[in-house]
């Protein structure tokens, strides 16, 4: 608990600051950033992937995949630079296959393009005309199903969930996650809608 406590008075208000303070194209050059870095993170730290070029290469393309979700370019630019990445991966394989295998490759490929590609949808979310409001909604359904299911997992959690995979979740935390984070998004949706003039689908 303290931990979470402590790791989300730290990182939510440099988030904010990212996302809803910063010039987009601040933003978007630290995102992509932390991109590149939790790629090396990810291959290199891990020692899943100790080969220094594919490392390279990995966190060159998270930065890419970042700046190019930034400037909004054609999928031809987006083509081109996955051919390139995957020339340059496969390329070191065949260079010196005993030492870097099939599964080097798909974990940079994992780290490299799917999990910065899936990320950089905030970059994308925040060049909308409406992105600075429509960007917090992942972290507002995100932070507060996190809290409700914690809290009341602690408070009222008897029914294990799934005990071999995560032996701490209960059902009960997973109902009380569900319900506050429909909850938090209704009373968004409300500032979103009565404030600041939006038209809001509650349903949706």
């Amino acid at each position: 608990m303290k931990t979470r406590i402590i790791t989300a008075a730290v990182l939510v208000p440099i988030l904010i600051l990212i996302l809803l303070v910063l010039d987009k194209v601040v933003a978007s050059l630290v995102l992509g950033a932390l991109l590149a870095i939790a790629s090396y993170e990810l291959l290199y730290r891990t020692k899943l992937v100790r080969h220094p070029r594919l490392v390279i290469y990995s966190s060159a393309m998270a930065f890419a995949i970042a700046m190019w979700s930034y400037a909004d370019a054609v999928h031809a630019y987006f083509v081109l630079l996955l051919l390139v990445y995957f020339a340059l991966l496969f390329a070191e394989m065949m260079m010196d296959h005993v030492k870097v295998h099939i599964e080097m490759i798909a974990l940079c490929y994992v780290s490299g393009f799917v999990v910065p590609f899936l990320l950089s949808s905030l970059i994308r979310i925040l060049a909308m005309t409406t992105g600075r409001y429509v960007i917090l909604i992942p972290f507002v359904v995100a932070f507060m199903s996190d809290a409700g299911a914690y809290f009341v997992g602690l408070k009222f959690g008897r029914h294990k969930l799934a005990p071999v995979v995560s032996p701490n979740k209960t059902i009960e935390g997973a109902l009380g996650g569900l319900a506050a984070g429909i909850l938090a998004m209704l009373l968004y949706a409300f500032i979103l809608d009565v404030p600041l003039k939006f038209d809001v689908s509650y349903g949706a």
